[in-house]
């Protein structure tokens, strides 16, 4: 480099006024679409849960009026106002879930997927803006979604 462009970058503040304008129009996009996000979900309590077994819908419960579609591989019981679900997934897979009816909260409270059990620390479901899942079960636990119909897929 030329001993007259090292000169030249030294005299170069840096940022131009343009620059800082057009850093600011960014982080201005940004701030919104973070707020469009988080401010627009759905807080409302959920109105039940689905679950999925390798994308295949297994079970499905609505707290409004207790109604139940259950497929293969689950065991359900209730103890009061706790529903508890027996899930055995494809490759000896063992997921225990348990739905509080009176809170309307759903939680998985045990399974032998691995030593880190990410599902079973994972919170509670307890509005329209929280999912579970269980990755080497392939299991989704979601809130009832209303398209669904509580309708196995074919």
């Amino acid at each position: 480099m030329s001993f007259k462009k090292v000169e030249e970058v030294k005299r170069d503040k840096g940022f131009r006024i343009y620059d800082l304008i057009i850093y600011g129009v960014i982080l201005l996009a940004v701030a919104v679409a973070f707020a469009a996000v988080f401010l627009s979900r759905d807080k409302g309590g959920i109105k039940g849960f689905s679950v999925y077994s390798g994308g295949d819908l297994i079970y499905s419960y609505s707290f409004s009026d207790g109604e139940t579609v259950c497929g293969e591989g689950v065991e359900s019981s209730t103890d009061g106002d706790i529903l508890k679900l027996e899930i055995s997934t494809a490759g000896g897979g063992v997921n225990t879930v348990e739905a509080d009816l009176k809170n309307k909260t759903v939680r998985v409270t045990e399974a032998n997927c691995s030593n880190r059990k990410d599902c079973v620390h994972t919170p509670a479901i307890r509005d329209n803006s929280g999912v579970i899942y269980c990755m080497p079960h392939s299991l989704k636990i979601t809130p009832l979604n209303p398209v669904d119909g509580g309708s196995f897929r074919q």
